[in-house]
């Protein structure tokens, strides 16, 4: 690949100052600051370097990308497995107990909810929206953050309770994993597991404020931070993102050098000039260069209208089968939905597309595998096997053998 003289100058970023990469989709982002760290590794061997995405598969993704570029000894990882290896290396320092471990979706809401809530008597239901809250306080450092709407003494019952049923079944929330680090970093001074000297974080937009405050403890080490994202893809809001970080980065990072990577290799103009009207509607929005689009493509865009929710599904079966139809692969159609109440309109699409034999993945397939009582029953017996005192595989594995007995 060539790179653009937007991306060399990434590329040539000196590793001891603290900088920031704001960069629209398609600008090649990931691609420049791996060839950011293939240049260091080269020209500064003793340089360790460190890079940290937030979901499995932005880090998936990189993974790839490393490889196709030759980065063999780049090993990327989520916020919450470089978290949880720091803290694994500082046993002793650590409030909660030991090894780290992350209950799935089913251990929560069959086993730990229930538990809060005979304790507390109250319903499950009600126990996930307190403990949504609590993680909402983590996330956003807020103390004073709604606790469901309870008194002052039913939240000291309430937290009461929770630290009470950790100890019992030995968990730790995936949530509280940022903010034990931050802790960690911010009442001890000897560490260990910081061995690094340069940071990379990708997608640094969708980082919220607990995650942004643990960098900062690690940028007062003499840790350089290199963020990179767009704003305008922040969207996990409901964990509490916190996109002004890297609007403000320079503000917070001392003599961060700041780049913009504006030239996009991917969209076609037309539809990038289309986007823009829609994000420019967005006032608290940084200042930005307007995008230079390489590619001729001309995208079709249209915007449709249907009387209801059946005739759209309809429409939007039919628009996938005629183009698979003119040669599109299956795998390249995405539908993206502002909403899906249950699942009515999705399925809708779903069974038409069935009845044409065109295949579809859903992402949710993959939880429904891992919520099989055969898989939920193979994973205890793992998790045994690794710990023979694991509370809640043993809770897992009796309850799921008791429910296929009564069945």
């Amino acid at each position: 690949m060539e790179f653009t003289e937007q991306q060399q100058r990434v590329i040539a970023h000196d590793h001891k100052k603290n900088g920031v990469v704001r960069a629209g989709p398609g600008t090649g982002k990931s691609l420049t600051v791996v060839a950011l760290a293939q240049r260091l590794a080269a020209d500064h061997p003793d340089v360790q370097i460190r890079f940290v995405t937030f979901t499995r598969a932005a880090t998936s993704e990189l993974i790839k990308k490393i490889i196709s570029a030759g980065g063999k000894n780049l090993k990327p990882s989520t916020i919450h497995s470089f978290a949880t290896s720091v803290l694994m290396q500082n046993q002793d320092a650590l409030p909660t107990q030991l090894p780290l471990r992350i209950p799935s979706d089913y251990e929560q809401d069959k086993i730990i909810y229930p538990y809060i809530g005979r304790v507390l008597g109250i319903r499950s239901t009600r126990v996930k929206k307190m403990v949504q809250a609590m993680a909402s306080m983590w996330e956003s450092l807020d103390p004073d953050f709604s606790f469901a709407d309870i008194t002052a003494t039913d939240k000291a019952r309430f937290i009461a309770a929770f630290q009470n049923a950790s100890r019992l079944y030995g968990f730790t929330l995936l949530s509280q994993l940022p903010d034990l680090l931050r802790r960690l970093l911010t009442e001890h001074t000897d560490v260990k597991g910081l061995n690094f000297q340069f940071l990379i974080i990708d997608e640094f937009q969708d980082l919220n404020k607990c995650e942004i405050e643990l960098l900062k403890q690690l940028n007062g080490r003499g840790i350089a931070v290199l963020a990179v994202g767009d704003e305008d893809q922040s969207i996990y809001s409901f964990r509490k993102a916190h996109p002004i970080g890297i609007r403000e980065f320079e503000n917070h990072f001392s003599a961060a050098v700041a780049y913009d990577l504006s030239i996009c290799h991917r969209c076609p103009g037309n539809l990038m000039l289309w986007a823009q009207h829609v994000i420019q509607g967005d006032l608290t929005r940084s200042a930005r260069p307007t995008p230079e689009c390489l590619s001729d493509t001309v995208a079709e865009t249209k915007l449709l209208h249907f009387p209801g929710e059946t005739s759209e599904a309809k429409g939007v079966a039919a628009l996938i089968a005629k183009l698979i139809g003119k040669g599109m692969a299956a795998h390249e159609v995405l539908v993206l939905t502002r909403y899906d109440d249950k699942e009515r309109f999705s399925k809708k699409i779903k069974e038409l597309l069935t009845e044409k034999e065109i295949p579809v993945f859903d992402s949710k397939e993959t939880k429904k595998l891992l919520d099989d009582k055969n898989v939920r029953l193979l994973f205890a017996y793992l998790r045994l096997l690794n710990d023979g005192k694991d509370s809640l595989a043993w809770q897992t594995l009796a309850r799921t053998i008791f429910m296929q007995n009564e069945g």
